[in-house]
């Protein structure tokens, strides 16, 4: 090979081995960046495990935290409710860690950053709110409410000479004010929250906790307005005459039942004392009667102003109040400042916190002994509203009610029960609409007119776009009501651009004896004196619906009858009256249209001898039919 030829040779080499070495050198940057770029996607991924592992983490310890807290709520109450706020302070305590750790959790920036997105956003949001509204509860109103329960706990509430400090009251109000203002903007707040794409795990726990705060909301905001105007109608700066109506269930009437019995008590800077009692046959009827609003005369008939048995046919306490309190001040002359009505079911609460009462009897009083004079809160029910009218002749039973009262009265006043248990037993009794109040002061009667304690069909919480009511007026002038069992239950049907069409379903069931007739005296059946064969309950049901609506058909037994339309303030109401025999059932409908739906729905009803737990049913919502 001659040396050119080699040197060429060794030219195309070199030029070869030349270009292959640029390639190599220009490649080490590309396949650097790929590395790189496989290192980041590598790290982006393990930091994205990270933060699911640590969002998964916070949310297992923020479940954890609300489910202890949410544990620990029941706990408290029984605890508040027995009086023992040692246990109940340390418990509150536990429940505030556990809201403060779980709102920490939420805090989280990656918690909050979470919060933001598509999907499942929503649900960290959701969960968000239930952690803050948690710990404002924990801490600005179950704080504030363990505060005030500690004085009226430690015997301050308990009455004492007769009476009650006023003082108490006053330096409660402002906690119970706290309290409520809390309840109501955390409800108001959780109420917001969007559902549409929550998972069941939270939507859940969230209506729970709704459910929860709608059932002290109420009674919280009311403790709150009374707060106020408490005192003075307690006689902090004058005295107060009221008028007491004990209304009998066993002859119900619409706000609960007959006001057989009647007493007025003066009330002077707390102290409490019985002036005067008598009976509603005592009383009278009044010729010409007391003049009563035209409006609801037309309905329920001069009877509301000829007796005071009457007075109260209309479920507007409010007008049954004033009508008792002119019937009254034309009778005995005494001014009355108020009234009060309240039944035997009321006297049951109270004696859980007074504890058994033994009345007078024989010798002192002229009652046989064969009545038992042992009241305690498990027999006073049947005892004065059945016993007394199968033992007693008509005087004697006027005898034992006053004789009862005058003893109940005096427990309540001599300080043999703990002001705590007398309160939880007035709270109950307000709850089951069983005690209702009226005042003659405007300002006061304002304040009660926008509560349910106040009883008013026209204003407050019984008068809401989602309000209905069920009321019940004896027609057989008879005791014949302590046997009859009542349910009302209300049937959601078609709603249409936010309005619908509600059923008021009510049943009716005798349990008298099947031969009521001749085995229960004609004090208890009526004898058939106003044409109602005895053993047969003939009540008048009174429907009232929502402001607004319209009352348009009424059914009985699957049959569509008859029934008297009428209208009171703003609110339809539709009357039926019904006979049902012993052993018998009935069913009776109440069709209402152009009925708010975008309001939660209740049904207010005559407190009877049932709990009102047994004739309230929830709700029913149907599916509406394809026009």
């Amino acid at each position: 090979m001659s040396v050119e030829q080699t040197s060429a040779r060794g030219d195309k080499t070199g030029a070869a081995s030349s270009v292959g070495g640029s390639d190599t050198l220009e490649a080490r940057p590309r396949r650097g960046m790929r590395r790189r770029g496989t290192y980041g996607v590598v790290f982006l991924v393990l930091l994205l495990l990270c933060a699911c592992l640590w969002l998964t983490l916070r949310v297992i310890d923020v479940r954890n935290h609300l489910t202890s807290a949410s544990t620990l709520v029941s706990q408290l109450k029984t605890q508040m409710t027995n009086g023992k706020i040692a246990e109940s302070r340390e418990i509150l305590g536990d429940i505030k860690d556990h809201t403060r750790s779980a709102l920490s959790g939420v805090r989280d920036p990656l918690w909050q950053l979470s919060s933001g997105m598509p999907l499942v956003g929503t649900n960290f949001a959701a969960v968000s709110e239930l952690a803050e509204a948690a710990n404002s509860v924990a801490s600005e109103a179950a704080e504030p409410l363990l505060n005030t329960f500690d004085p009226l706990t430690s015997g301050l509430l308990t009455p004492k000479g007769g009476g009650i400090d006023l003082r108490i009251f006053s330096s409660a109000a402002p906690n119970i004010v706290t309290a409520a203002r809390t309840t109501d903007a955390v409800t108001t707040r959780l109420e917001a929250v969007d559902r549409s794409n929550l998972l069941t795990q939270i939507a859940n726990p969230l209506d729970e906790v709704l459910q929860l705060l709608h059932s002290v909301r109420g009674p919280l905001n009311e403790a709150a307005r009374l707060s106020g105007p408490l005192p003075e109608m307690l006689g902090s700066v004058e005295p107060r005459n009221y008028l007491i109506l004990i209304q009998n269930n066993a002859e119900l009437r619409a706000t609960g039942g007959l006001a057989g019995a009647l007493a007025v008590i003066r009330v002077d800077h707390g102290k409490i004392e019985m002036t005067a009692q008598t009976t509603a046959s005592a009383l009278g009827k009044f010729v010409p009667p007391i003049p009563v609003d035209p409006e609801q005369e037309h309905i329920y008939s001069n009877k509301l102003g000829k007796q005071v048995s009457g007075a109260n046919l209309t479920p507007d306490f409010p007008t049954a109040a004033q009508t008792a309190k002119s019937m009254w001040e034309t009778r005995f002359g005494t001014s009355i400042d108020g009234v009060i009505a309240l039944d035997p079911i009321v006297l049951s609460h109270l004696l859980r916190a007074t504890g058994p009462l033994h009345l007078d009897s024989g010798q002192n009083t002229g009652l046989p002994t064969s009545l038992s004079t042992a009241l305690t809160a498990d027999n006073v029910t049947k005892v004065l509203l059945s016993d007394t009218y199968t033992t007693l002749d008509y005087t004697d039973q006027d005898k034992f009610f006053a004789e009862a009262a005058k003893s109940v009265f005096a427990a309540l006043t001599s300080g043999k029960a703990p002001g705590a248990e007398l309160l939880n037993a007035l709270a109950q009794s307000a709850v089951e609409d069983r005690l209702k109040v009226w005042s003659s002061r405007e300002q006061e009667q304002r304040v009660l007119s926008s509560s349910a304690i106040g009883g008013s069909v026209l204003a407050g919480p019984d008068a809401t776009p989602g309000s209905f009511g069920v009321f019940f007026n004896d027609g057989t002038g008879s005791k014949m009501d302590y046997y009859v069992r009542h349910t009302v239950q209300l049937v959601h049907e078609c709603a249409v651009g936010g309005y619908g069409q509600t059923t008021v379903k009510v049943t009716l069931t005798n349990d008298a004896p099947i031969d009521a007739a001749t085995s229960l005296p004609a004090g208890v059946t009526g004898g058939g004196a106003y044409g109602v064969p005895p053993g047969v309950v003939q009540t008048n049901v009174v429907a009232y619906g929502p402001p607004e609506a319209h009352v348009n058909t009424a059914i009985v037994n699957g049959t569509k009858s008859d029934f008297a339309p009428f209208i009171h303030g703003n609110r339809p109401v539709g009357v039926v009256s019904i006979r049902v025999a012993p052993g018998e059932t009935r069913t009776l409908e109440f069709l209402f249209s152009e009925v708010s739906m975008q309001t939660q729905s209740h049904v207010v009803v005559t407190p009877t001898v049932q709990d009102v737990k047994d004739v309230v049913v929830p709700p029913l919502a149907t599916k509406c039919n394809s026009e």
